[in-house]
């Protein structure tokens, strides 16, 4: 079961009910990351909305982080993207603040020729003046979704 912050995200952004078996949370440092698989029908390979696209009908994939170290930290980078490979940067922030949190909500990308079989690896970091922490969600490939979904540490 998700922790309380990152099951509330989760109820207001995601359809929770298809995500608790989806992902999963770890620690790194002073940050906590929650990844999760969701479904959401609104997301297919043929969406004219950037935010709605998917390569895998129907499911998406949510990235929290919080953070609970001292307050000042920066400058902040958020990333995420396919492993292995680079990450492409998506929020950057001044300092950081105890509580402070990031997210992201949206459609998943596959590495090129992927096939039913394949591993599949995202990951999310934050990169601040103390260095780089982040998790890295896993899953496989099937016909038409994904399953076997785990999630650890680093990115």
């Amino acid at each position: 079961m998700f922790p309380v912050r990152c099951g509330i995200f989760l109820a207001i952004y995601a359809d929770f009910s298809a995500a608790r078996d989806s992902g999963g949370q770890v620690k790194d440092g002073p940050f906590t990351f929650c990844l999760v698989l969701y479904s959401d029908a609104r997301l297919q390979p043929t969406s004219d909305h950037p935010g709605l696209m998917s390569e895998v009908p129907g499911i998406g994939l949510a990235a929290l982080w919080f953070y609970d170290g001292p307050s000042g930290e920066g400058p902040v980078v958020q990333s995420l993207g396919l492993m292995p490979g680079p990450l492409q940067p998506i929020a950057q922030f001044h300092a950081l603040q105890k509580g402070a949190s990031g997210n992201r909500f949206g459609g998943v990308l596959l590495p090129y020729h992927s096939k039913p079989g394949d591993q599949v690896e995202w990951g999310v970091r934050v990169t601040t003046p103390k260095g780089a922490f982040g998790a890295t969600i896993r899953a496989t490939l099937s016909e038409h979704s994904i399953h076997r979904v785990s999630v650890v540490n680093g990115s």
